[in-house]
């Protein structure tokens, strides 16, 4: 039941998330922001499992991970059951950005179909 209310409520997010201005134009104001950023905050909090054994098998050990965001897979018809986590993985002395695409899979929730670096 909580995996059924936690997709409506991402969908919900990722839907706000698509509707929100890119950068230079209008802001919306910090109110209309919020509840965004509180789902993306549930979603990594619901998904860390998943994120942590997807930095296993690519780092092993001794990995920090921070600045995790969403990015919404943009084009794409099926904007609620796809989606990037962007985050910096520290390994060693020099950060990486890691692009990780989730897709919906089932009534099973979310799973990792990808993790790749963010080529600069």
């Amino acid at each position: 039941m909580i995996k059924i209310i936690l997709t409506f409520v991402l969908a919900f997010g990722l839907a706000s998330l698509i509707e929100t201005p890119a950068s230079g134009e209008d802001t919306l104001p910090a109110t209309d922001t919020m509840p965004c950023t509180l789902i993306q905050q549930a979603l990594i909090v619901e998904l860390n499992p998943q994120i942590m054994s997807a930095l296993r098998q690519k780092y092993q050990d001794n990995f920090l991970y921070s600045n995790v965001h969403v990015l919404p897979i943009q084009g794409s018809d099926t904007l609620q059951i796809e989606f990037i986590l962007e985050m910096t993985v520290m390994k060693g002395e020099q950060p990486e950005t890691v692009q990780m695409s989730f897709r919906r899979d089932g009534l099973n929730g979310y799973r990792v179909d990808d993790i790749a670096n963010k080529l600069n």
